[in-house]
């Protein structure tokens, strides 16, 4: 085999194979695809199905979907229902850790939603594997962003290197909500290999100026 067929064949194993833990992300991706939590109002633990994401929980009183009235976060201000309907967690006092894990009918490389939380009790947000292997993690610190404003929050999401990412977990002590939950395409197998032969001649170009053959 010649040698720059060798180094197209590792560049598309390379590229197929890519994959390890995720990098947290503040801000939308290019190409989000926008999945609109419907404004059914269930609690419990679910499960409950919208736009191919499962939703459930581990409680069966202090989670919900489909929620879109007035949600208070303490020193973090409050969501009036206008942002849309949101997925939430409220535990009382003494429950523990209360989870909701979003699962997606095929794995995604990033997802990420409009997000806040009652100030000091900070929820973790964590990517899984189709397998429960656990990908990425990140916790939910900012603010105090102030008990009287309306309607505020980050974006937060995770990436990770390849399409990996089969579900995702929040878990936490006190309130915490997101809305406007955005999943981000994975690149189609065609576009890898055109991008890596690309990067391959590319090499292959400037390496005969160099030498002048």
């Amino acid at each position: 085999m010649r040698k720059s067929s060798k180094c197209l064949v590792s560049l598309v194993a390379l590229l197929g194979a890519a994959a390890g833990n995720a990098a947290v992300i503040t801000s939308p991706l290019p190409g989000g695809i926008l999945h609109q939590i419907p404004p059914v109002l269930v609690s419990g633990r679910g499960p409950w199905t919208f736009d191919g994401i499962t939703w459930t929980s581990n409680n069966a009183f202090d989670a919900a979907i489909g929620y879109t009235s007035y949600f208070s976060f303490g020193e973090n201000g409050n969501w009036t229902g206008a942002l849309g309907p949101m997925a939430a967690l409220s535990p009382e006092p003494g429950v523990g850790i209360v989870t909701m894990a979003f699962r997606f009918s095929s794995p995604v490389e990033a997802f990420g939603g409009f997000m806040n939380y009652q100030w000091g009790t900070p929820p973790t947000i964590a990517a899984y594997t189709s397998s429960g292997h656990l990908i990425e993690q990140t916790m939910l610190d900012f603010g105090p962003l102030g008990s009287n404003v309306s309607n505020n929050g980050r974006f937060i999401g995770l990436e990770a290197s390849a399409p990996d990412i089969a579900f995702f977990i929040i878990s936490s002590l006190g309130g915490v909500a997101i809305t406007n939950l955005t999943t981000f395409p994975v690149p189609e197998p065609e576009s890898l290999l055109l991008f890596g032969v690309g990067l391959l001649l590319l090499g292959m170009n400037r390496r005969t100026r160099a030498t002048g053959k």
